[in-house]
């Protein structure tokens, strides 16, 4: 997922002229940040799995300082909580798009068997991840249980 750096916008001028580059306000610098932090876990993790995955190497994949990552996670495990149940929340989200899309219900079965295998396919570190993180962390599994179970209900 590639992550905004920069927001382009047409001119003023004409409709159909060049972008225009404006810097990010803070609050879209935090969560483009947020969102590197994010995907270098993502990649680490897929990479090396739960254990061998630091605060050093998620900061240095996403060009940040160490002490930047403590400004969006209290700690190395809570972004580790956070990782598996966001990643179920895209795998949900890819899924329901495709069944919502769907008419009869043998196309949502057929649809939601194609976004799962579309999934697996685009996304194998995530797909790593939630393996290793079933049985890794629990404490995660539960949180998003916990959260489902409250949407569901609430």
């Amino acid at each position: 997922m590639p992550i905004p750096y920069a927001v382009y916008e047409p001119t003023d001028e004409t409709e159909d002229s060049p972008a225009v580059r404006r810097k990010l306000n803070r609050a879209e610098k935090a969560e483009a940040t947020r969102a590197r932090l994010f995907d270098a876990a993502i990649n680490i993790v897929g990479k090396h799995g739960y254990a061998g995955t630091s605060v050093a190497r998620i900061t240095e994949r996403a060009k940040v300082a160490q002490g930047t990552f403590y400004n969006y996670f209290e700690s190395r495990q809570d972004l580790l909580d956070q990782l598996l149940p966001a990643i179920s929340n895209q795998l949900h989200a890819h899924i329901r798009k495709r069944v919502l899309e769907a008419d009869t219900p043998v196309e949502r079965e057929r649809a939601r068997i194609v976004a799962f295998c579309e999934f697996l396919e685009e996304s194998a570190l995530l797909v790593k991840i939630l393996s290793e993180g079933q049985c890794k962390r629990r404490k995660a599994s539960a949180a998003f249980e916990q959260q489902r179970r409250v949407k569901a209900h609430g």
